[in-house]
C-alpha cells in the first residue's frame, strides 16, 4: 500500500506551467520575499492547518542570523496566475521572531523546516563565528496558532512549544554528544518519521551520513541514532542539504550531488533510495550532464510517482557563454518532472533563475497545497570586482500543476 505524501496532498498530474524569471505567465507567477531587515536567505514556505481555511502559507526565513516566521497571504492563486508583473503586486508578509533564549543561541546559520503532526519544526546551527567549524545543531516545535496569534497581537516574539540539542561536541546534554566528531552542522536536513523529527548530518570528510531522530516531545532521548558511510552521494559537507522525502511504504528517498565542488569538479545528482531505518542506501539513478554541475536540490514526489525537482545548477569548465558567473552555492535554479523517480527520464523542464545574468540563484525548496507547487530560492547580486555575491533575497514561485490533482 502506498504511503500519502507527507503534506496529505495527492496528485495524478505531470506537468507545470513555465514563466520567465522576471515574473508570472501562464500557470505560475512570482514574487520576491524579504526578511524585517531587508534580506534574507533559506527561506521555506509551506502549508499548515490554516492555508485550507484563510489561504495563507507559513514561512520562515534567516534575516541577519536571526530566525524568522510569518505567514503570507497569497489571495486567490487562481486569479494571480497569468498577472505578469507579480513582484508589483506581491502579498504583504507579516514577521515574527522565533523566541530562541532558551537554547542560548544569540545567531543561527543554516535552518530546514518542514509541517508534519500538527506543528511546524526547525533545525538550525548555531553560528560560532565560521560556518566551517558550526557544532551545536537544534530542532525547535512551532504551533501554527502560537503563530498566527502572535501577528494578530503585534507581538515581538513567538515562543517555540519545545526545543532539544539534537548533536554537538561540546553539550552532553545533547541528543547525539561525541567530542571527537567532526560534523559540520549547518549542513544538513530533517524529515518527518512515524516516531518524530530525523536529523540527518553529514560528515566532512568519511562520506557517512548520521541520522539522529528525535521523539514528538522533543525529549531528552533520541529515538533513533543512525550511521551509514561508503556513500558516493555523500562526498564532502555540503551535499547533505539535498532532501528526503517519503516514498513507497518502509522506504525512503534521497535527492543529493555527489561533491559540492561546481567550479571544478564533474558531479552528478544522485536519487538515492534506503531503507525505514536509513540504512541500506542503494543509488537508484544519476542525473548527469557535461555541461553542467550540480548543488542543491529539492523534490515532491506525485501520487504516479513522478519527480518535481529543484535543482541548483552551474556551467562546467569551458561551457560558460558571454556575462555567465559562478560563486559558490550559486547557478541556475531549474524545475524539472522525472518520470517515475528515474533521473534519466525527463519529462519537462524550465529555468527558472539563470546564472547568465548579475543576479544568481542558490538554495531552492519545494512544497505544494493540492495543485498548487510552491518553489523558495535565494538570489544574490554578483559583484565582479569582489568575486562575491550580495543583496541576498528571496524569491517565492507558484505554479498550477495541470491535470486531476485528487
Amino acid at each position: 500500500m502506498r504511503r500519502p505524501p507527507l503534506l496529505g496532498f495527492a496528485f495524478s498530474s505531470s506537468s507545470f506551467s513555465q514563466a520567465s524569471n522576471s515574473g508570472g505567465s501562464g500557470g505560475s507567477f512570482e514574487i520576491e520575499v524579504t526578511g524585517p531587515g531587508g534580506g534574507g536567505t533559506w527561506l521555506f514556505a509551506l502549508p499548515d492547518e490554516f492555508s485550507n481555511t484563510d489561504g495563507t502559507f507559513m514561512l520562515s526565513i534567516a534575516d541577519s542570523r536571526v530566525l524568522y516566521v510569518g505567514r503570507i497571504d497569497l489571495g486567490s492563486l487562481d486569479d494571480r496566475l497569468g498577472s505578469g508583473d507579480a513582484d508589483a503586486a506581491a502579498a504583504s508578509i507579516d514577521w515574527v521572531e522565533v523566541d530562541l533564549a532558551s537554547t542560548g543561541v544569540s545567531e543561527i546559520t543554516d535552518h530546514y523546516h518542514v509541517y508534519a503532526f500538527g506543528k511546524h519544526w526547525i533545525s538550525f546551527a548555531a553560528y560560532d563565528g565560521t560556518d566551517a567549524t558550526d557544532t551545536d545543531l537544534w530542532l525547535v516545535k512551532i504551533d501554527p496558532l502560537d503563530v498566527v496569534t502572535a501577528l494578530a497581537r503585534g507581538a515581538a516574539t513567538v515562543t517555540p512549544v519545545a526545543e532539544v540539542l539534537v548533536f554537538s561536541t561540546t553539550d552532553s546534554t545533547a541528543l547525539r554528544y561525541d567530542a571527537s566528531e567532526t560534523y559540520q552542522t549547518n549542513d544538513h536536513f530533517i524529515v518527518p518519521v512515524p516516531t518524530g523529527i530525523a536529523v540527518a548530518i553529514g560528515h566532512p570528510t568519511n562520506a557517512s551520513l548520521r541520522v539522529i531522530t528525535a521523539d514528538r516531545m522533543l525529549s531528552s532521548t533520541a529515538v533513533g541514532d543512525v550511521e551509514f558511510g561508503d556513500i558516493r552521494a555523500f562526498y564532502d559537507p555540503m551535499s547533505p542539504t539535498g532532501s528526503a522525502i517519503a516514498s513507497l511504504e518502509g522506504d525512503w528517498k534521497l535527492l543529493v550531488p555527489s561533491s559540492n565542488s561546481p567550479a571544478t569538479t564533474q558531479n552528478e545528482l544522485n536519487l538515492i533510495e534506503t531503507d525505514a531505518a536509513f540504512s541500506a542506501p542503494t543509488t537508484t539513478s544519476s542525473l548527469t550532464n557535461t555541461a553542467y554541475n550540480f548543488q542543491m536540490a529539492s523534490f515532491v514526489e506525485l501520487a504516479n510517482r513522478d519527480l518535481v525537482v529543484a535543482l541548483n545548477r552551474v556551467p562546467t569548465s569551458g561551457n560558460y557563454t558571454s556575462g555567465e558567473t559562478v560563486v559558490k552555492d550559486y547557478g541556475d535554479i531549474v524545475l524539472a518532472i522525472y518520470n517515475a523517480a528515474d533521473l534519466s527520464s525527463e519529462e519537462q523542464s524550465a529555468v527558472i533563475q539563470s546564472c547568465s545574468h548579475a543576479q544568481l540563484g542558490a538554495r531552492p525548496h519545494v512544497s505544494r497545497l493540492d495543485r498548487w507547487l510552491l518553489t523558495c530560492w535565494d538570489r544574490a547580486t554578483y559583484d565582479s570586482g569582489t568575486s562575491l555575491v550580495s543583496g541576498q533575497v528571496c524569491r517565492l514561485r507558484v505554479d498550477l500543476l495541470s491535470g486531476t490533482p485528487w
